[in-house]
C-alpha cells in the first residue's frame, strides 16, 4: 500500500521503497502475463488479476488497491457500467482504462466518466510504469488538496459558527414581521436555539397564569418521557427563579432536573419576556458533565428570546384576529337575512349566501357591477341605494315585489344604511334583505285556515307535525250543542242556494257567540253547532262561559229575526252539560279531528234534542255550580230517561 501521510509526500512522488497494489480487471491472459513480468524492484508493482467484471468488483472492495486497470473489452459487462460501479465502491482509487482499439471517441467518454488515464494495447512496460506513476501522483495531489480543504474547513468552522449565531438572531428578528403562525414561530425558535448551542434538547415552556404553572408548548429532540407533554409548577426552584427574576438561570448536577423522572447534567432556563411579565421559558438541556453553555451562548439566547417574545405576541394577536374574522364570516354566512353592500361606484363589495339565494343570483361576487350581479332586481335596488347615499341616513324598511330571473315574484323587505368608516361616510350602502314571500303566503293560508278551525285549536297546533298523534286526555269540559229547529221544512220550500245562504247566516252567529267566549268550536253537524270549553287550554269560569255563549246565540238569533222575513225565521234549541270527557285527536293519521267524547258530551246532545225552539236546557250539575249567577227553572224531560229514571234538567232564562 502507498503511504498516506503528508511527510511521505516526496517518497510517494519518487516511488521510493514502496509496493503499489494494482487490480487488473482484464480477461486477456496475454495482458495479465505482461503485467505480471513487471513485478519486483525497489518500486514493486503488485498486480492482482481479475478475469471478469464481477470478480473485479469483489476484489476492489476486498483489497482496496492503489490503482485499477480496467479493460474496455471486459468480457461480461459494459466497461462504462463497471467503471461507475467501481467509482461507487472505491471512490478514491484512480482508474486507468486499457483498450486494444484506439478510439478518440472512446477516450473522450472515458475521461468524461472520470478515468485518470488511458492505455493502448499491447501494453509496454515503460509506458505502464509511467502511466502508473502519473496516476498515483495525481491521486496523491488530490489527497493533499483534500487535506488542505479539511484544514481550511476546520479553520473557518468557528467563523461559520459565529455567523450561524448571528443569522439565528436575524432569523428570529424576521419572524416578528414574516411569521404569524404560533406553531411555526415556536418550532423555529426551539430549532434555532438548538443549533446555536451544544444542547441536546430544546423546548419552549409557556406560562399558564390561571393554574400557576408552565406547560410544554414546543420542543426539539425531546426524550420520550418529555415528548408527550408535562407541567412545571412555578414554585420549582430553578424555573421559578427564572420567572421571578426575569434573568437566565443555569443549573448543573442534581438540581438539573426538568421533571423528577428526567434528570440531566446541565439545564439552562432563558426567560421569554413580554412587556409586562415573563410569559415563558426557553429551556435547553445537556447530558454532558462539562460546561456546555458559555456566556456568549446565554447572551445570544437572551437576544433571541427578546425577538421571539415579540413574535409570540404578534402571533397571539393574529390568532385572535383570525378567530374573530372566522366567527364573523360564519355569522355572516349563516344569517338568514340577505346582506349586500355596494360601493360608491355601483359595484358589489360583499354579498352573503342568503342574499344570493333570495335574489336568485348564484354567481354574484365581490367586484361585479350590481346590474351584472343581480340582474333581476338591480333597477329597483339602484334607485333605493342612490336615495340612501344622497340623504346619508338609513332608509326603510321598504316592502315591495320584485320579479326574479326565474319569473317568480318575491315579496321582499329591504332596509338600507350608508356605510361609514368612523364618523365619515364612505358612499357605500349596506342593504339588508328579508324574503317575506313565504311568510305572506303562510299568513294568507292562516287566515283561510281560521275559517275552518277554532283559533284556540290553531294556537295549540305543535310546530312539529309528528307530534300530532291519535289519542286524548281526560279533563272536565262544558259542552254546548245548538241545533236549528224547522230547517228541514225550510229546505223543502227553498232552492239550495238560499238554503246555503240562510244556514251560513245562522251557523255564523252561533260560531261568533262561542268564539267570543273563547270556546273551542268543534264542528258543524248539518244544521247544528258543537262547541266545548276548558280545552285545549284551561279556562277560568268555563261553565259560565258556556252558559253565556248559549244566551248569546239566543239573543243574536232574536236580533237576526228583526231583519228577516217571517218565512226565514228559524230558532235554535240548545243543550249545555258539564263533566269529564276525553279531549284530543280522533280519526286517522291522514285526517284528524280535535274533539271531545264521553257521557257528558252525549248529555248535551240529548238536552239539545229535547229542547224546544228558543229553549236552553242545562244539566243539574251546571245549575248547582251557577245557581247564584243564573236564573233557571227545573223541569223533567218527558220521554227521555237515563240510568236512574227520567232526566231532570233546568231551563236557562238569563243571568241574575
Amino acid at each position: 500500500m502507498i503511504y498516506r501521510t503528508q511527510e511521505d509526500s516526496a517518497a510517494r512522488l519518487g516511488w521510493e521503497s514502496i509496493v503499489i497494489d494494482i487490480l487488473v480487471i482484464d480477461g486477456d491472459e496475454q495482458a495479465q502475463q505482461q503485467l505480471h513480468q513487471l513485478r519486483g524492484g525497489p518500486r514493486d508493482l503488485r498486480f492482482t488479476p481479475a478475469w471478469s467484471a464481477a470478480e473485479g468488483l469483489s476484489l476492489a472492495v476486498e483489497i482496496d488497491p492503489d490503482l485499477i486497470l480496467l479493460d474496455a473489452q471486459v468480457n461480461d459487462a459494459d466497461w462504462l457500467e463497471v467503471l461507475r460501479a467501481l467509482q461507487e465502491k472505491v471512490p478514491h482509487t484512480p482508474l486507468v482504462l486499457t483498450t486494444s482499439r484506439e478510439s478518440s471517441g472512446e477516450a473522450v467518454r472515458a475521461f468524461r466518466a472520470g478515468v485518470t488515464d488511458y492505455l493502448s494495447k499491447p501494453l509496454e512496460p515503460a509506458e505502464i510504469r509511467e502511466t502508473v506513476q502519473r496516476a498515483l501522483t495525481a491521486a496523491n495531489l488530490r489527497e493533499e488538496r483534500d487535506q488542505l480543504a479539511r484544514q481550511v474547513e476546520e479553520t473557518t468552522r468557528t467563523l461559520l459558527r459565529q455567523q450561524e449565531e448571528l443569522n439565528a438572531v436575524h432569523v428570529i428578528g424576521r419572524l416578528t414581521t414574516s411569521l404569524l403562525d404560533m406553531d411555526v414561530v415556536l418550532d423555529r425558535l426551539t430549532e434555532v436555539a438548538l443549533h446555536m448551542t451544544d444542547a441536546e434538547e430544546s423546548m419552549l415552556l409557556l406560562r399558564d397564569s390561571t393554574r400557576d404553572e408552565l406547560y410544554l408548548r414546543a420542543g426539539k429532540n425531546l426524550r420520550a418521557e418529555l415528548a408527550g407533554g408535562f407541567e412545571i409548577q412555578l414554585d420549582s426552584a430553578a424555573a421559578g427563579r427564572a420567572i421571578e427574576t426575569g434573568e437566565p438561570v443555569l443549573v448543573r448536577g442534581e438540581q438539573a432536573q426538568i421533571t423528577p423522572s428526567c434528570p440531566t447534567e446541565s439545564l439552562l432556563y432563558v426567560p421569554v419576556r413580554a412587556p409586562e411579565q415573563v410569559i415563558g421559558l426557553l429551556t435547553l438541556s445537556s447530558s454532558k458533565p462539562e460546561d456546555v453553555f458559555s456566556e456568549r451562548d446565554i447572551l445570544l439566547l437572551s437576544i433571541l428570546v427578546d425577538y421571539a417574545a415579540i413574535a409570540i405576541q404578534n402571533a397571539r394577536l393574529f390568532e385572535s384576529i383570525a378567530e374573530s374574522k372566522t366567527l364573523m364570516d360564519s355569522v355572516f354566512s349563516s344569517v338568514a337575512s340577505g346582506v349586500l353592500t355596494v360601493d360608491q361606484h355601483g359595484r358589489v363589495s360583499l354579498i352573503n349566501p342568503a342574499a344570493r339565494q333570495i335574489l336568485q343570483a348564484p354567481g354574484a361576487a365581490a367586484g361585479m357591477p350590481l346590474a351584472a350581479a343581480c340582474p333581476g332586481v338591480a333597477g329597483k335596488l339602484r334607485s333605493l341605494i342612490d336615495a340612501t347615499r344622497q340623504h346619508g341616513e338609513p332608509t326603510g324598511p321598504f316592502e315591495m315585489d320584485f320579479s326574479l330571473p326565474s319569473g317568480d315574484v318575491a315579496h321582499l323587505r329591504m332596509t338600507l344604511s350608508p356605510l361609514r368608516q368612523g364618523s365619515r361616510s364612505t358612499d357605500g350602502v349596506t342593504v339588508v334583505i328579508e324574503d317575506l314571500t313565504r311568510q305572506r303566503k303562510l299568513e294568507s293560508r292562516f287566515r283561510l285556515f281560521q275559517r275552518y278551525l277554532s283559533p284556540t285549536v290553531i294556537e295549540r297546533l305543535p310546530d312539529d307535525p309528528q307530534e300530532l298523534e291519535l289519542g286524548g286526555v281526560r279533563r272536565n269540559v262544558a259542552c254546548l250543542f245548538a241545533d236549528l229547529r224547522g230547517f228541514v221544512d225550510f229546505s223543502v220550500r227553498h232552492p239550495p242556494e238560499k238554503l246555503m245562504e240562510t244556514l251560513n247566516e245562522y251557523l255564523g252567529l252561533g260560531a261568533e257567540a262561542v268564539l267570543a267566549e273563547e270556546g273551542t268550536l268543534d264542528k258543524f253537524v248539518g244544521d247544528a253547532v258543537m262547541a266545548f270549553f276548558n280545552a285545549p287550554l284551561s279556562q277560568e269560569n268555563y261553565v259560565l262561559r258556556a252558559v253565556r255563549a248559549a244566551l248569546s246565540i239566543r239573543d243574536a238569533t232574536a236580533e237576526l229575526h228583526k231583519r228577516l222575513p217571517p218565512a226565514h225565521r228559524l230558532t235554535f234549541g240548545i243543550g249545555v252539560s258539564v263533566g269529564e270527557a276525553i279531549v284530543g285527536n280522533i280519526g286517522t293519521p291522514q285526517r284528524l279531528d280535535y274533539t271531545a267524547i264521553g257521557p257528558s258530551v252525549n248529555m248535551a246532545k240529548r238536552l239539545q234534542t229535547a229542547a224546544e225552539p228558543g229553549q236552553i236546557l242545562l244539566t243539574p250539575q251546571i245549575y248547582q255550580q251557577l245557581k247564584d249567577r243564573i236564573i233557571a227553572t227545573p223541569l223533567v224531560l218527558q220521554g227521555i230517561t237515563g240510568p236512574d229514571g227520567p232526566i231532570r234538567a233546568y231551563e236557562l232564562l238569563g243571568l241574575s
